[in-house]
C-alpha cells in the first residue's frame, strides 16, 4: 500500500515519524488515513488555485 501522507506542516524528521507510526496500521486504517491526507492535499491545492 503506498504512504500517503500531506508533509505540509512536516520536517523530514516529522514526515519519518509520521511513517514510523502509520506502518502499524491495519490495511483498512491505513487506507482511510491515505485518503484523508490525499483529501487534505487536493483542498490546500485548490485553496492555493483560489487565492491567486
Amino acid at each position: 500500500m503506498p504512504f500517503v501522507c500531506a508533509p505540509q506542516d512536516l520536517t523530514a524528521s516529522g514526515l519519518i515519524d509520521t511513517l514510523q507510526r502509520r506502518i502499524a496500521n491495519d490495511p483498512s486504517a491505513e487506507f482511510a488515513e491515505a485518503c484523508a491526507q490525499a483529501e487534505r492535499i487536493a483542498e490546500e491545492h485548490l485553496a492555493g488555485k483560489m487565492t491567486t
